[in-house]
């Protein structure tokens, strides 16, 4: 499960450019959580213009990975509940002066994986994601929901993300409502990803170009 992906833009990377992607594991620590033993795991990618030894792009990701496990019945399926988020509220602003409602479809989230070559079942196998791993339905790639949320501001608001830290804290799911909100606090810029519940699901704070 991806818990959270921090970006920074340097330099950018125009069209038909020769691009160069540099991974490696940062970091591999063993915890044990509520649900039995996990791995917290740290990559760093890079992305370079052509033969330059100077990064255009920053990133670091960070998974979070369980032990398999059986799925629940039907009857004891629930959804989960969001932890606490350090930078917003985790119910919706009733009078947030940016907002955007988007809901995610089986072919959105079908193409995205193959763009992205994802070949994890969970966002295009509907039985293997709700008979095998316990999810009510199909789930919303983290990726794809950081992309809605940075177009929200790139093309409803006018603005270009310079750099940017996302927190994941709880799934989203096809074809529910996922609301989008954007306010400003001194020098960043927060947006916020609510399920059909109201409630946060990945937190965003950005800083603009």
């Amino acid at each position: 499960m991806l818990g959270g992906r921090s970006v920074r833009v340097v330099q950018d990377m125009p069209l038909g450019s020769a691009i160069t992607r540099r991974s490696r594991v940062q970091q591999v620590t063993q915890k044990t959580g509520s649900s039995g033993p996990m791995a917290v795991v740290k990559l760093l990618h890079t992305l370079h213009l052509g033969a330059s030894q100077d990064p255009a792009l920053l990133e670091s990701q960070t998974y979070l990975l369980f032990q398999a496990r059986q799925a629940p019945r039907a009857s004891d399926t629930t959804l989960p509940q969001p932890i606490a988020s350090a930078h917003a509220t985790n119910a919706l602003p009733p009078n947030a002066p940016h907002r955007r409602v988007v809901r995610p479809d089986d072919t959105l989230l079908l193409q995205f994986s193959a763009l992205g070559f994802n070949t994890h079942r969970i966002h295009w196998d509907r039985h293997h994601a709700k008979h095998v791993e316990g999810f009510p339905d199909l789930v919303v790639n983290g990726g794809l929901v950081t992309l809605l949320m940075t177009e929200f501001l790139r093309l409803d608001m006018g603005l270009t993300p310079a750099a940017y830290t996302v927190q994941h804290l709880a799934p989203l799911f096809v074809d529910r409502a996922i609301t989008l909100v954007a306010d400003r606090r001194s020098a960043a810029w927060h947006v916020g990803a609510y399920d059909e519940q109201h409630r946060l699901a990945v937190d965003m704070e950005v800083t603009i170009a």
